[in-house]
């Protein structure tokens, strides 16, 4: 399989959604699923592992701007 980056972004009080398979290819057309996951959450451009399933804050200078889950 070959897994792309995702990023989205939206204006203050909408919610994102989408499908992060959704650009991702297999040669042999097999079913994607997401194992693992990880995010810059704070901006400084490091990646941190998130548990799928649960909340993750997402932050800027500081203070929380809003929430992601990938399920």
């Amino acid at each position: 399989p070959i897994a792309k980056p995702d990023s989205n972004r939206v204006a203050e009080e909408v919610t994102a959604t989408g499908n992060v398979l959704d650009n991702d290819t297999d040669i042999d057309s097999s079913t994607l699923n997401v194992s693992a996951a990880s995010v810059d959450v704070d901006g400084s451009g490091t990646q941190v592992a998130i548990t799928l399933g649960s909340a993750t804050t997402i932050s800027a200078n500081g203070s929380a701007i809003g929430v992601l889950t990938l399920n």
